[in-house]
């Protein structure tokens, strides 16, 4: 999740944002498992949904500036002895 953080507060900077270091979240939570993270600075806002893997920055009106994928990660495969 940090490297996640890292490209917004990247983005918002290409943005314009100037305060990339406070970054406010917000987790959106269902039975214990991670929907979407919200993130904000400098009136612009981040929406990044974990299940689709996709970033979405909005300005202070609503209207999106950018949208990114992100690659999925790797899953572990446990195998049984």
């Amino acid at each position: 999740m940090d490297e996640v953080k890292q490209l917004v507060a990247r983005t918002f900077a290409d943005l314009g944002a100037k305060d990339v270091f406070n970054l406010r979240d917000t987790l959106f939570l269902e039975n214990g498992r991670c929907l979407a993270v919200a993130y904000r600075a400098d009136g612009l806002r981040a929406i990044w949904c974990c299940t689709d893997q996709i970033i979405e920055f909005r300005n202070a009106e609503g209207k999106v500036l950018r949208t990114l994928c992100l690659p999925e990660e790797p899953r572990s495969s446990s195998a049984a002895a």
